[in-house]
């Protein structure tokens, strides 16, 4: 089931409800600072399975290309926000929905925040949380993160 509800903005979008959890540290630190200019859509976001345990500095310089590419091809919240409608419920696309971790890397200005979708199994809900990169902690094996692979700005 796929659900957009008429929500037209974000802020409406990303808002704890039934099926969504999101966490003040997403609201703070992205949704409430992320520019107009920086919603753009993807034409194609692509996923890439974690080999290993990994940071996200390796992360970036190693599946991702490094820190330009992630500048030059950062999903946006319009397009996640797409991609965890599609799935809603649960069901079986591009996310993960088996209790691992979807990783994202966004702009807030010219700075990259870790973003999180987490399908929480137990509470049949998706959690969104968002930080500041981080050298030291790791990301498991088997998690997936996304990249754009060209964008298109919106005229």
């Amino acid at each position: 089931m796929n659900i957009d509800a008429g929500t037209s903005s974000l802020c409406d979008y990303f808002k704890t409800r039934p099926g969504l959890l999101v966490t003040d540290s997403f609201t703070n630190r992205i949704l409430l600072k992320v520019s107009p200019l920086q919603l753009h859509s993807c034409e194609r976001v692509i996923g890439k399975t974690l080999p290993r345990d990994m940071a996200d500095t390796e992360i970036i310089n190693e599946i991702l290309g490094g820190v330009g590419k992630v500048h030059k091809y950062a999903p946006t919240l319009e397009h996640i926000k797409e991609m965890i409608s599609l799935q809603w419920g649960g069901e079986d696309g591009e996310l993960l929905n088996n209790g691992r971790t979807n990783i994202f890397y966004v702009l807030v200005g010219k700075v990259i925040f870790s973003l999180y979708v987490h399908r929480d199994l137990w509470r049949n809900k998706w959690d969104v949380d968002g930080w500041p990169l981080d050298k030291y902690a790791r990301h498991g094996v088997g998690r997936r993160v996304f990249v754009c692979t060209s964008r298109v700005n919106r005229s």
